[in-house]
């Protein structure tokens, strides 16, 4: 195996940021890569993870002390990871899934790559690994410490020459999410997690303890520090030619019944009419069934479409009459049948893919790479907003939120599926608005979350932007 040459081909594929990005980790054991969405992370940290193991590969030496590369990924990303592999590179992987009896079968070692879930890294950790990459690591606890999924990658930490620890969302709660991360990649610094906590954040004393804010102490040295350890860069910054996203709020009008049961459910904690009852225990409930009838009435079993159902159905019929796909974004998974009915009633014989949780890697790659078949372009895709990440949608350049998620890293996650590598138009983000109603309330948290994550790991020119922002309110 010709491990340089296949390297010395793919090099000149690359764009120059994504040398550059290679460059970086070439020269770190352990590697934060936090890059927007879409820039191609997979491929650099698989370019970076072949070159460090490269006489391995070539020797093919996986039964000895020096095991292949461990890939640990969602369910969901098993095939996705492969199919990089094998379009990329013209290399081996063996996916390491499925029940006992399957799982007894799979050689570990036969081939380079071993692709598996989380949820078996358990089983592995006795081996020794040449190198460890893990996949969006918001998803399944990584920026925790104290989650079981953490301490099963830990014990590979001495085990290990190279390591990748990739998310294009490093943020959650706030800066305290980088602590796992960092003890991961350098203990010796980030030995502590009260020293992290009091050296880097805003601690406020309650009669429960301490509560800890979203925003680092001193936001200029913070960044000064995880500067040295994390790579991030956003499209806007490297994707000159890349056409660009817009978000649209489309301010909706309720119908009379979609507009009384959001008033009643909310203020009465119950709505009934001749044919349903819809009645909320508490004020969280009331809140959950409101995001319910707004996106449709249907989802309580009240008869009414609601008005954001008419309006993808009135846009979607002149977008693919015009030979346009899109995507339907909702926080809904049961949202996606009533979804699929109102399209259908197009009768334009129009292909509809899903993608919710709970789909199996197998299934899951059948319906993106369904959707992303260019020969078809009368489709449709419907996704579960938490549900949008490791695909890509860029056959569409238009979708629509149905509801949105109270976390905007989910909601923006979705978005870049259409707006990444391979995109060839403009994509056009609609967020369908109810005005006064509780949507108004996650629109403003959103945008709240967002600035508050730029100030911590936002890039230089992000930074900047905000500073500026800041100097205008006070001029």
């Amino acid at each position: 195996m010709n491990v340089s040459k296949i390297l010395d081909e793919v090099w000149p594929q690359l764009r120059p940021y994504q040398q550059d990005g290679i460059r970086y980790m070439m020269h770190r054991q352990h590697n934060l890569n936090w890059d927007d969405m879409g820039l191609g992370k997979t491929v650099c940290t698989l370019f970076t993870a072949i070159y460090k193991a490269r006489e391995m590969f070539e020797a093919r030496d996986y039964d000895g002390y020096q095991h292949p590369i461990l890939i640990c990924c969602p369910t969901k990303a098993l095939f996705v990871w492969r199919e990089e592999i094998t379009k990329w590179f013209h290399l081996d992987s063996t996916i390491y899934w499925g029940t006992i009896a399957q799982r007894k079968k799979i050689d570990k070692h036969k081939a380079p790559f071993l692709i598996t879930t989380y949820g078996m890294m358990k089983e592995l950790s006795n081996s020794t690994w040449t190198g460890v990459i893990c996949d969006e690591i918001h998803e399944v606890g990584i920026l925790n410490q104290k989650t079981q999924t953490y301490a099963e990658l830990c014990k590979l930490r001495g085990k290990i020459n190279f390591s990748f620890l990739l998310t294009g969302t490093p943020i959650r709660q706030g800066v305290i999410d980088n602590f796992a991360p960092l003890h991961f990649v350098d203990g010796n610094v980030f030995q502590n997690y009260w020293q992290f906590v009091n050296t880097y954040c805003i601690t406020i004393a309650t009669a429960f303890g301490k509560d800890i804010q979203r925003n680092p102490r001193d936001i200029a040295a913070y960044r000064s520090m995880i500067g040295k350890y994390r790579l991030r860069r956003i499209k806007t910054e490297v994707l000159k030619d890349l056409p660009g996203k817009q978000r649209q709020a489309i301010p909706l009008q309720m119908t009379p019944i979609q507009a009384k049961a959001h008033h009643d459910v909310l203020e009465e904690y119950i709505y009934a009419d001749d044919d349903s009852i819809v009645v909320s225990p508490n004020a969280m409930t009331a809140i959950l069934r409101a995001r319910q009838i707004l996106v449709s009435p249907r989802l309580l079993g009240i008869d009414d479409d609601g008005v954001g159902l008419t309006y993808i159905k009135d846009e979607g019929r002149t977008l693919l009459e015009s030979g346009k796909p899109f995507v339907v974004f909702t926080p809904f998974r049961q949202a996606i049948a009533i979804i699929a009915d109102v399209i259908q009633e197009l009768h334009l014989g129009t292909k509809i893919y899903t993608i919710t949780g709970g789909l199996n890697p197998v299934e899951f790659a059948r319906q993106w790479q369904g959707f992303q078949d260019p020969s078809n372009k009368n489709k449709v895709l419907l996704c579960v907003i938490k549900s949008g990440a490791s695909f890509h949608a860029t056959e569409a350049a238009d979708c629509f939120f149905l509801g949105y998620e109270w976390d905007f890293n989910y909601n923006v996650q979705s978005e870049d599926r259409l707006c990444r590598m391979g995109q060839k138009n403009f994509v056009h983000c609609r967020y369908l608005l109810h005005e006064g109603t509780v949507d108004e309330q996650v629109k403003s948290r959103l945008n709240s979350k967002n600035d508050a994550s730029n100030w911590i790991i936002g890039t230089d020119e992000q930074y900047k932007m905000m500073l500026r922002k800041v100097r205008a309110k006070i001029d």
